[in-house]
């Protein structure tokens, strides 16, 4: 009885000790698993915490090269803004179709290339330039300054050039001869070179416009420059040649302008005149006068207007050019253009007149 009292108490031992094992390899396990995953959690947040660090450096790099070119712009747009000087290039091309129908021929004869060039220097001084350069019926290439000059700014009314500039007499010259506005094939009659208007001038002058009322001004453009010159040619004075020489033959420097009235919002009335003298070498100068008028009118979409403008060269009796003409001619032009939307239409009457001698066969030609 008592070993099986024994037995007893040691069975119960026995189990109550498998059971304490039991217990705690349970309790060993689940803890280790609940361990695992806090490591793998937090495994997980070091590597999150990793790639927002990465990011935060990134975006703190594009932050400073952001920045940097911020700096970089204002720096260059505060240079662009306090500059003293600011250059401009320009210009226009043009290729001409002319048909002509009485003769039954045709050609393309126009090829021209105008860059035009400003530099301002604040709002004291602007340089301005264009170039021709065009192509000649022969296929050669022709290159010509068609005007530069610098214009200094005087008050807002008063600008005073100095140069080679288109000149001031009448209208059509100096605001419509540009290919891009006249859109005919050729100049108008009469305002070409060597023709009844004068085309330009080397020298001094001052152009302006003054208001009087509201809608009423007085525009004003007046030079003095060395003028033109005489071209002869086969033994006779054939043309009066203006393109703008930096020589005086004649030592007489030609004083002109003209002043334009707008008495009322697009109506402008025009009148042109100049004097001084013209020669040609080895002569004594000749007196030169240029007298113009010129009228223009916008009404609707039309651009109406019209221009008169005479050249004269006096008489020399002591002439020693051999031609058949003695008193002294002039060379007259009129015209009369509207224009709609761009496109315009020109009537023109041309004379160039000189009076032939009276029983003598050679005298000089005015």
């Amino acid at each position: 009885m008592k070993n099986k009292i024994s037995r007893s108490r040691y069975l119960i031992g026995a189990t109550l000790l498998g059971m304490a094992v039991s217990s705690g390899n349970t309790y060993a396990e689940s803890d280790y698993q609940a361990l695992q995953s806090e490591v793998q959690a937090l495994r997980q947040e070091l590597s999150d915490l990793r790639a927002l660090v990465k990011q935060e450096s990134a975006a703190q790099e594009d932050v400073k090269s952001l920045r940097q070119e911020v700096k970089s712009t204002s720096r260059a747009q505060s240079e662009a803004v306090n500059t003293d000087t600011t250059a401009h290039i320009a210009g226009y091309a043009a290729v001409g179709f002319t048909d002509r129908s009485e003769s039954g021929s045709s050609a393309f004869s126009k090829v021209s290339f105008n860059p035009i060039f400003h530099v301002l220097y604040r709002d004291i001084a602007l340089v301005e330039a264009e170039l021709e350069i065009a192509t000649a019926p022969d296929g050669s290439t022709e290159t010509k300054l068609e005007y530069g000059a610098i214009d200094l700014f005087l008050n807002d009314y008063t600008t005073l050039v100095a140069g080679k500039f288109l000149s001031p007499l009448g209208f059509f010259r100096q605001n419509l001869h540009p290919a891009w506005i006249n859109k005919f094939p050729s100049i108008a009659p009469g305002f070409g070179e060597g023709q009844a208007a004068p085309s330009g001038d080397v020298g001094l002058g001052v152009r302006g416009a003054y208001p009087i009322s509201e809608g009423k001004k007085v525009k004003y453009a007046f030079y003095v420059g060395n003028g033109p010159e005489l071209e002869v040619e086969a033994g006779e004075i054939h043309a009066i040649e203006s393109d703008g020489y930096t020589r005086d033959i004649d030592r007489r420097k030609v004083m002109g302008g003209r002043i334009g009235f707008v008495p009322m919002p697009k109506l402008e009335l025009g009148i042109s005149a100049a004097g001084g003298g013209v020669g040609i070498t080895g002569e004594s100068d000749r007196s030169y006068r240029v007298l113009g008028t010129d009228v223009g009118y916008q009404w609707k979409q039309l651009d109406l207007r019209a221009e008169y403008i005479r050249q004269r060269v006096g008489d020399l009796s002591t002439s020693m050019i051999p031609v058949a003409y003695g008193k002294p001619g002039t060379a007259r032009h009129l015209t009369s253009c509207c224009r709609r939307n761009g496109k315009g239409c020109c009537a023109t009457v041309s004379m160039f007149h000189r009076s032939p001698t009276r029983g003598r066969s050679n005298g000089p030609w005015a």
